[in-house]
């Protein structure tokens, strides 16, 4: 589930904007290993709002890449801080990126991704692994946690005063002839649960396809068996067992919202 751009749901509140302002190093000098944590000194980087980079023609602020078109500087680092007065309101973190070619990405000093990375250390001369072409230079999209979803970002991450989401970005190559960094950090407040981890489920272990209509709320599934969750079979920290003998099971559970006008988002885990 992912929020409409800008962060303009009620349910949440935009950290950093799509248009922040950043400091950036585009010298190609390593800053120095603490440079992604918050208590860094960064002050004498350069500053400019996003869309950052050179070669597409829509930046707000052009970065340098060191004046020659066939060796410009593998990396380039962005800064960009935040205030919070009370991190605990958030219980998902959302982050969507512009970014050409890879990046690595912190937050408060942790990496939490890597797209078109190289895993093992990175050092300023480490270059992507794929180049950004086509929509990919121009779409803002998820950035994807690992093999988790996107909402797997957990806000215990953030911290009390100022934070920092730190983005380190390398080329492909040192004649790339582009850059590009935009990025939006969204905090989902927290929520009513609809549906408990422990809830009571119907389910179908017999492996006979119950009707196209199954998934709907007024399909009768009164003669399903009922049980807690975690339903299954073969792990052993099933607080119901299902038979093991078929393919297929399907599961169904009910709740009820008093208004779903008030519903703001939803989030599955």
């Amino acid at each position: 589930f992912v929020l409409p751009r800008g962060g303009v749901d009620p349910g949440s509140v935009e950290l950093v904007a799509e248009n922040a302002p950043w400091r950036y190093l585009d010298t190609g000098v390593y800053p120095g290993r603490g440079w992604a944590r918050p208590a860094f000194d960064d002050s004498g980087w350069a500053r400019g709002r996003a869309q950052l980079g050179y070669g597409e023609g829509d930046e707000a602020t052009v970065v340098s890449f060191g004046g020659n078109p066939i060796d410009r500087h593998i990396t380039t680092w962005f800064r960009c801080a935040f205030d919070l007065v009370n991190p605990n309101e958030f219980e998902r973190l959302q982050l969507r990126t512009i970014f050409d070619d890879g990046a690595v990405v912190y937050l408060n000093g942790v990496e939490i991704a890597r797209p078109r990375m190289p895993t093992g250390a990175i050092t300023p001369e480490t270059l992507s692994s794929g180049a950004a072409s086509g929509s990919e230079e121009e779409t803002f999209t998820p950035i994807v946690f690992g093999a988790a979803s996107l909402l797997e970002l957990h806000p215990r991450l953030l911290a009390v005063g100022r934070n920092v989401l730190a983005i380190e970005l390398h080329q492909a190559s040192p004649s790339s002839n582009d850059l590009s960094l935009v990025a939006e950090l969204v905090g989902l407040q927290r929520g009513e649960t609809l549906l408990a981890r422990g809830a009571v489920w119907r389910y179908l272990d017999t492996g006979a396809f119950p009707g196209s209509s199954w998934k709907e709320p007024a399909f009768d599934d009164s003669q399903w068996l009922s049980g807690p969750a975690q339903l299954g079979h073969g792990e052993g920290d099933e607080d119901t067992l299902l038979e093991t003998v078929h393919t297929t099971f399907w599961f169904r559970n009910q709740f009820t919202v008093a208004s779903a006008a008030v519903v703001r988002w939803l989030s599955c885990r």
